[in-house]
């Protein structure tokens, strides 16, 4: 009898022991993943976020129905959410509220499901969801509470009302927010003060690139301003400081000048480092888009090959770029006025100028080429159309004159489709032969990666379109 009572009783104390072997634990680890996000340990706190989870993963796998589920779930959505798996988090605090009353478990579930929501891009729900918090009785829910709530303020464009709720809050936790929301007020001066006193910290922590983003954000001459500020303070340095002169350059594509400008600052800080030669990559680009006479390409291709021989992504990026590079100027060098099927390789160069190497001003000229070298190629009003969607130029004789009984033309006003299509098909065909053949890449050292496998043979010749010779290359 004896023995059966302590049977009973030691079945009795399995879900406590439960409790203690996955509960407890998941919650240790939770209070250390939040101690490290305090102390600015992001790296440790994803790591025992993700801990944490697994401990509550156990119990809820042991005892699903336990009077220690809701709690279990609770950590879960808390541990999705600092893991950037909203979705999960938000099923997670759903779960919470059909498992418990408990008011501090819900309060727990309402911050997940209102941060997400502010990452979603709803500040009004997310705001409905945190205001609440406010009168939490956990000190630390309602500080997270709190400063969610104005940050759903100020995204909901209510600077004013965000910067009063946040006067309450640590600082340090409110920093940037506060910065955030003297930018949106106007308020330059002060926004300036707040910059230089955490320029001053030195906090390696903060978020330098998410600073110029905002201000970016609110106007590209506000970002250039900020990066400069905190250049000359030596507030970002490194590789930091050479992505943010790259972003940078990206915000000022309208202004070729001054982005190209970026991009040498930026190689001018790390030639060798990773994020240099994005941007040196990005300053070739750039010369691309600029570039009027195939004779410019030349330096182009011996500079990619350069960069294409050392290691990394980046190379390998001047190697794909420096291969198309090297099918146009094959096409163009194929292609003399007056050569039989020059009016196609002169189509093909262009249509790789325009849509690969992002070089407009040169696709345009070529497109031109075609109907000033071949001006009976059955192709010479589509090259017209196509140069005068980049460059919105006109031309002396209109096309309904010069060609009035061109398929093209004739397409447009709604005739001539079977020799429309035959036109394409040929184009395309042509297109496909020659951009999936094999051109020697502009490389200056050895290959740092196997060849590619050779692509397919061009499809078999089909008969061209009635008084055009074959179109093969």
């Amino acid at each position: 009898m004896r023995r059966a009572w302590a049977a009973a009783a030691l079945l009795a104390l399995l879900p406590g022991c439960a409790y203690y072997n996955s509960m407890y634990n998941a919650n240790r680890l939770a209070r250390a993943a939040r101690a490290a996000e305090r102390e600015g340990r992001p790296a440790e706190a994803q790591s025992f976020w993700g801990q944490a989870m697994v401990k509550a993963d156990t119990m809820l796998a042991r005892f699903p129905r336990s009077r220690w589920a809701a709690e279990a779930w609770a950590v879960k959505a808390e541990a999705a959410l600092a893991l950037a798996q909203c979705d999960q988090a938000q099923r997670y605090a759903g779960r919470v509220h059909s498992a418990t009353t408990r008011t501090a478990l819900l309060e727990r579930a309402a911050l997940v499901e209102g941060a997400c929501e502010l990452r979603a891009g709803r500040p009004d729900v997310a705001g409905d969801l945190l205001r609440p918090l406010v009168h939490s009785r956990d000190a630390e829910l309602r500080a997270r509470g709190a400063w969610l709530a104005a940050r759903a303020l100020r995204l909901a464009g209510r600077p004013a009302e965000a910067l009063e709720a946040l006067e309450v809050l640590p600082a340090r936790l409110t920093r940037l927010d506060r910065l955030y929301a003297l930018g949106d007020l106007d308020r330059t001066m002060d926004a300036r003060a707040l910059l230089d006193s955490l320029v001053a910290e030195r906090d390696t922590t903060l978020g330098w690139d998410s600073v110029l983003s905002q201000a970016a954000f609110r106007s590209p001459e506000a970002g250039s301003a900020l990066l400069d500020h905190l250049l000359e303070r030596n507030a970002v340095v490194g590789e930091v400081a050479i992505r943010a002169l790259v972003a940078d350059a990206d915000r000022l594509a309208a202004s070729p000048a001054r982005a190209r400008a970026r991009l040498v600052q930026a190689i001018g800080l790390g030639a060798t480092a990773s994020a240099a030669l994005a941007a040196r990559l990005a300053l070739y680009r750039l010369d691309l888009a600029a570039v009027e006479r195939p004779e410019a390409l030349a330096p182009i291709a011996d500079s990619l090959g350069e960069l294409g021989s050392l290691e990394g992504e980046v190379p390998v990026a001047a190697v794909d770029l420096g291969r198309v590079l090297g099918r146009v100027r094959a096409q163009l060098d194929s292609a003399p006025p007056g050569a039989p099927l020059g009016d196609l390789r002169r189509f093909v160069a262009a249509s790789l100028a325009r849509d690969s190497l992002r070089a407009p001003v040169l696709a345009a000229g070529l497109f031109r080429s075609v109907a000033a070298d071949w001006p009976s190629s059955p192709y010479a009003p589509k090259a017209i159309l196509a140069a005068r969607q980049l460059d919105g130029g006109r031309d002396s004789v209109g096309l309904a004159d010069r060609y009035a009984d061109n398929p093209y033309l004739q397409m447009m006003r709604g005739t001539g489709v079977e020799a429309f299509r035959q036109l394409e098909d040929s184009l395309a065909r042509f297109e496909i032969a020659v951009t999936t053949a094999q051109p020697t890449a502009p490389r200056a050292g050895p290959a740092r990666r196997p060849a590619r496998r050779p692509e397919a043979e061009a499809p078999g010749r089909r008969q061209p379109p009635a008084g055009r010779a074959g179109v093969e290359p």
